[in-house]
């Protein structure tokens, strides 16, 4: 019987050992999963770019080239910008994709391609033959007036390989971020509350205090990100402009512009139930910014139209919407402005040349 109970008592001890080892082993990876997990969410718009550029790269070969015409048109202005027109392709991104990239119009992907959507290939592609019966002649050259900016801002991101360069800033961004807060953690003495814990409970508090940094450090990445493609917009724009000889064409894309800012207008005035926004999550805010302009236009006690109000007085309001709305590109409006102004600029210059 002693025997026995030295056996069982053994066994009883080995299987208390085994169960404290896998303990802590499983503490061990719950704690280093939380580190994971934290790094993955800091550095998530350097993942998101990353995986949106392979995702465009898989599907590149798949998609068509454009109608023939637009093939030619645009290869001609690849051409007189000094681009080598036969090594890049113009490929029509489908609808399908289109939902999925959240492709709206047009795009440059790397140094490689000019990226359409079906709809404009098919309106472009119209307009150059003339070949819709509902446009006449007039309509026709407007279209191609616009699409003709459009592409020379296009040609200023293929010139610049922007494509690719979105992938540096975002892992640049992602870096500067971690970094930064980092450092400023260890000099405040916060490094302490996220060590390696001694209980489940401490875990629990460790796991929520590195997805909360995280989810930070995402911020702060994105808003250098976001700063950074924006100017890359601007200069895009500032390239059509300077390279443009015709005030008409960027009249007309100014007012292309103008019509992508009352979107957001006509959410405000109630013409349009939806925000137009990609991003869900943003609806809710998009209706309480709403509800605050509603009761500060009714605390105005004004006759101007809520629509001519929000223009003329709340201009600082509507920008700071266009950015939530989109923050990677300037705002529709602050883009139709220096559009025009380019125009004005330009019509300038031909009269001082005819003089």
């Amino acid at each position: 019987m002693q025997h026995f109970f030295k056996k069982a008592l053994l066994c009883l001890s080995l299987s208390c050992a085994l169960a404290n080892s896998a303990t802590a082993h499983v503490f061990d990876g719950a704690y280093q999963a939380s580190s994971v997990l934290h790094h993955i969410i800091a550095h998530s718009q350097s993942i998101k770019a990353i995986s949106y550029w392979l995702m465009m790269k898989r599907s590149l070969p798949t998609w068509e080239d454009a109608p023939q015409a637009v093939v030619n048109f645009c290869r001609a202005r690849f051409a007189a910008h000094g681009l080598r027109a036969e090594k890049i392709a113009v490929k029509v991104v489908p609808f399908p994709q289109q939902v999925t990239l959240k492709f709206s119009c047009m795009a440059a992907f790397s140094n490689k391609a000019l990226l359409i959507a079906a709809d404009w290939a098919e309106q472009f592609n119209e307009a150059l033959l003339n070949s819709n019966p509902d446009n006449d002649a007039a309509t026709n050259a407007r279209l191609i007036k616009l699409y003709g900016t459009i592409i020379d801002h296009e040609i200023s991101h293929l010139k610049n390989n922007d494509g690719d360069k979105t992938i540096g800033i975002a892992i640049a961004s992602g870096i500067a971020s971690d970094l930064a807060l980092s450092y400023f953690a260890a000099r405040a003495g916060l490094q302490a509350y996220v060590e390696k814990p001694t209980s489940w409970k401490k875990l629990a508090l460790v796991s929520y205090l590195l997805a909360a940094t995280g989810a930070v450090k995402s911020f702060i990445a994105a808003h250098i990100s976001n700063y950074f493609l924006r100017r890359k917009e601007h200069a895009a724009d500032e390239y059509a402009y300077a390279t443009s000889q015709d005030p008409e064409a960027l009249r007309i894309y100014a007012k292309w512009w103008g019509i992508n800012s009352t979107f957001l207008l006509d959410y405000l005035e109630g013409k349009s139930l939806i925000a137009p926004t990609a991003v869900p999550a943003l609806q809710p805010m998009f209706s309480f910014c709403k509800m605050l302009l509603e009761q500060e236009y009714v605390q105005a006690k004004t006759t101007e139209p809520f629509r001519d109000w929000l223009i003329n007085h709340q201009a600082e309001a509507l920008e700071q919407l266009a950015f939530v709305q989109d923050p990677t590109h300037p705002s529709p409006s602050s883009r139709a402005k220096a559009a025009l102004t380019a125009a004005e600029k330009l019509d300038d210059e031909i009269t001082a040349k005819n003089i």
